[in-house]
């Protein structure tokens, strides 16, 4: 999976843009003004397998080793439940994610997150719905030996400060601004 230097990603399947459909004519949960639309898998599985992820505009790649990926429900309505083992940069990472109206929330729409992810010794829960696109009293809780294991995670250096644990609600504060309650 690449994107290039402009940010736009060879995955976007919406790069042409098709027209919206007409109200009531597209699937339930399915956008209505021509946003993403994701397609209907009942089940997925995905193991032994090796995803590669450039970066143009930061020059930087992660690469995904997947040991073993399980998704259910992925499509325009319902619950999407997704369980996954593997490594990111050589750090072990697992997630079990249980997420409400996913196509909703790729669409900057309703949903709940219930997702649990933990790579090396940290480990990170975020529960809770998002309205229009943003946390509304999202809980996050995160724990670890040290901020410096995230790394792979969020593709950026942290130092190697901890152990480390954090408990509180995420809200939206308006343009691209989060508030954080601890």
């Amino acid at each position: 999976l690449e994107t290039d230097k402009q940010g736009r990603s060879n995955w976007d399947f919406n790069a042409g843009k098709v027209a919206a459909a007409p109200a009531g004519k597209a699937p339930a949960g399915a956008p209505q003004d021509g946003g993403t639309t994701l397609p209907q898998i009942d089940k997925l599985r995905i193991a032994d397998s090796i995803v590669t992820i450039r970066d143009a505009q930061t020059g930087r790649d992660m690469t995904i080793n997947v040991k073993g990926l399980d998704a259910t429900g992925i499509g325009p309505g319902g619950s999407t439940k997704i369980d996954l083992d593997g490594t990111i940069n050589g750090s072990p990472v697992s997630m079990k994610a249980d997420i409400d109206a996913l196509a909703s929330l790729a669409n900057g729409g309703d949903g709940a997150l219930d997702v649990s992810i933990k790579i090396g010794a940290s480990s990170v829960t975020l529960v809770g719905p998002v309205k229009a696109g943003t946390p509304s009293g999202v809980k996050i809780a995160a724990q670890g030996d040290s901020l410096a294991s995230l790394k792979p995670l969020i593709r950026g250096a942290l130092p190697a400060l901890g152990p480390y644990s954090l408990d509180g609600r995420l809200t939206g504060a308006g343009k691209g601004a989060y508030k954080l309650d601890i």
